[in-house]
């Protein structure tokens, strides 16, 4: 099964230990047999700035990162206090990585989304339309009912 697999936080070149259970997971669905792909946009914030200069901003091609294709890029948030401007910014960096990948890989036959802050909510219209079946798996506990 080809599986694109999208979290809203993975190990990144300035936190290496960040989401790295996202990472193992994709590890273990590739051992089983599937065929994997990562695709991550991470948002950073401001104070890492200077940090990230350093670090390459797009990917044109998937870097081989252990046995896994990975589509990552990484960026400061430009507007931490304003969260709805902060997503605005977000969701198009993250559909056009997707769509980067889908054009590179092919069609999924289905998207692993960790979280909907904010992978999932960036990407479930944008799935629906493409009829690219998707399953959202939510990691932050303020989404569980009391």
């Amino acid at each position: 099964m080809k599986l694109f697999i999208i979290p809203s936080w993975y190990p990144s070149h300035l936190r290496p230990e960040s989401g790295s259970f996202f990472r193992d997971m994709a590890l273990l669905l590739q051992k089983a047999g599937h065929d994997v792909t990562v695709i991550t946009y991470l948002i950073h914030s401001a104070r890492e700035a200077f940090r990230l200069r350093a670090i390459p901003k797009r990917h044109t091609q998937p870097q081989q990162e252990e046995s896994l294709r990975v589509y990552r890029e990484e960026a400061v948030n430009r507007f931490p206090k304003f969260q709805k401007r902060a997503y605005a910014w977000y969701r198009p960096r993250l559909i056009r990585l997707v769509e980067q990948a889908l054009a590179k890989e092919g069609r999924p036959d289905l998207v692993l989304i960790h979280s909907s802050l904010w992978a999932g909510a960036a990407l479930a219209a944008y799935l629906t339309q493409k009829s690219i079946p998707f399953f959202i798996t939510e990691h932050l506990k303020e989404f569980l009912p009391p």
